[in-house]
């Protein structure tokens, strides 16, 4: 009898949790709602002369990331003035982890996040939804700190 993946032991959205950590501060675990983090490569495509057959080859990457951040704290607000009052960005590290008891735990740290948006106020008298923005963003780098079946080498 061949084995199968049950949906059970599948994660899902709700398998997991993210922490963002805004200048060396830990803001609160509720404040996103969702989050995807990718890698895109860029990759050259190329016929050389006298073949039939187009080559690619991977010549960089870039980090980018989508999140719905919940309006529950003021610290991307001073951070933003911050900003715009010195020229220094704030420091954005974002850790993420996906779990249950089958696959195990996997823990990424992405480091040198940059979220496009900064929601300063909203207002809305036809909807009872909580506060919130979408945002694209990017970052830089980031670390493994366990992956599923185990931990990170």
């Amino acid at each position: 009898m061949s084995e199968f993946m049950r949906l059970q032991d599948m994660l899902s959205g709700h398998d997991g949790n993210v922490y963002i950590t805004l200048n060396g501060k830990i803001l609160p675990a509720g404040m996103i709602g969702k989050i995807e983090a990718k890698e895109k490569k860029t990759v050259e495509s190329k016929r050389p002369l006298g073949q039939r057959v187009i080559q690619h080859a991977v010549r960089g990457v870039e980090y980018t990331l989508s999140a719905t951040l919940y309006h529950i704290t003021s610290a991307f607000i001073e951070a933003a003035k911050a900003y715009k009052d010195t020229g220094v960005s704030p420091e954005i590290t974002v850790q993420v982890y996906n779990e249950n008891p089958v696959q195990g735990r996997s823990e990424i740290l992405l480091r040198n996040v940059i979220f496009n948006e900064t929601l300063f106020a909203k207002l809305d008298d036809s909807s009872d939804d909580s506060l919130s923005v979408d945002t694209d963003g990017t970052f830089d780098d980031f670390d493994i700190i366990s992956k599923f079946g185990g931990t990170a080498t």
